[in-house]
C-alpha cells in the first residue's frame, strides 16, 4: 500500500494506492478455484477524491470502476467534510 499525503491547509494533496493477489475465496489449501487480484487507487485535490479500480481473476474476467466524490478538508475546527452539493 502507498498512502502520500500533502500541500497545505488551503490546498491539501493525497494519493492512496492498493494492490492485491492471489486472494482465495476459500480457506482451502486443495482448492482448485482462481485467484482474484484487486488494485484501488485514488487522488485527493482538495475538493474531490478520484477513485479507480480493477478486479482480475476467475476465467480471465476483467471488472473495472471509476468514480468522483467530493471531499473538503475543513481548517477550522480541522476535520473533513462532505458537501451536501458538489459543484
Amino acid at each position: 500500500m502507498v498512502t502520500t499525503l500533502g500541500g497545505t491547509l488551503r490546498v491539501p494533496q493525497g494519493r492512496l494506492s492498493r494492490n492485491a493477489r492471489g486472494l482465495a475465496l476459500t480457506s482451502s489449501k486443495h482448492s482448485q478455484l482462481a485467484t482474484l487480484g484487486l488494485g484501488v487507487g485514488s487522488t485527493w485535490n482538495g475538493r474531490n477524491v478520484d477513485l479507480t479500480g480493477q478486479k482480475t481473476g476467475l476465467k480471465g474476467d476483467t471488472i473495472s470502476l471509476a468514480g468522483s466524490v467530493p471531499l473538503l478538508l475543513t481548517p477550522s475546527p480541522l476535520g473533513i467534510l462532505v458537501p451536501p452539493q458538489a459543484d
